[in-house]
């Protein structure tokens, strides 16, 4: 019988097979290393476009936010410029206003003058104010010869004038005219009060009405609707009171 020896056959074919499995996992780690490599490429370009997405909104923020500060900057000197204005414009009517109250109230007082004629306020302006406060319209044919002055006296804008009349009427006149003027506001007509001079034993009303003086009646701030005048110059005149002794 013949005998072959196969042991080098085998060893060698093992060798073989090992050279493969070696030659394969090198091929399985050169191929999950590139893999690897591009997929740590494609997370790196989208970290990068990521990071330049999230500079660009940093950057429209730092944007919106210096916006928001120079809108804030304007709106404050805006805010001081109207503050220093106003102070400008009172300033100026507490120089000139009281001598243009002092000659509005003398109009008021004037035969011949009225809305559009020397008063501050207009002939429209008054129709405005009849059509919202039909009580409020005035004599234009009164005669202000009828009220007279006794004291003028204004302290911190409040106006107060005490005088007399010939009757409550005339005191109402005179509130109606003042409330109708853009120079004064909030105008009142206190209680009235029947006098009889005792040598003459004629017969007068004492009055009292009081007002808000506006020096400024023209501008912005000032201004006073004509809603407002028929507010005051409506209001019923009070009866006088029981008649009492009086130089």
């Amino acid at each position: 019988m013949i005998r072959i020896n196969l042991l080098p056959v085998k060893a060698e074919a093992k060798r073989e097979l090992g050279q493969r499995q070696l030659i394969l996992f090198v091929l399985i780690i050169v191929v999950a290393l590139v893999g690897l490599y591009f997929f740590d490429g494609t997370v790196s370009a989208d970290v990068a476009a990521k990071t330049g997405e999230v500079n660009r909104l940093q950057a429209k923020i730092k944007e919106l936010e210096t916006t928001v500060k120079d809108r804030e900057v304007f709106v404050a000197r805006r805010r001081d410029l109207l503050a220093q204005k106003a102070i400008f414009i009172e300033l100026h009517g507490r120089r000139s206003g009281p001598a243009k109250m002092l000659h509005e109230l003398a109009m008021l007082l004037s035969p011949g003058r009225g809305p559009g004629a020397g008063w501050s306020i207009t002939k429209d302006e008054y129709e405005s104010v009849l059509s919202e406060s039909p009580g409020a319209e005035i004599h234009l044919s009164w005669d202000p010869t009828r009220v007279w002055i006794e004291r003028l006296a204004e302290d911190t804008r409040v106006l107060t004038i005490e005088g007399y009349a010939k009757s409550n009427d005339d005191a109402a006149e005179l509130q109606k005219r003042l409330a109708l003027s853009k120079y004064f506001d909030l105008v009142e007509l206190g209680a009235l009060n029947a006098v009889e001079d005792k040598k003459t034993k004629e017969r007068t009303v004492s009055f009292t009405i009081t007002a808000v003086v506006n020096y400024s009646p023209f501008s912005v701030a000032g201004a006073k609707g004509p809603g407002a005048a028929g507010k005051d110059a409506g209001a019923p005149a009070p009866a006088p009171a029981p008649p009492k002794g009086g130089g």
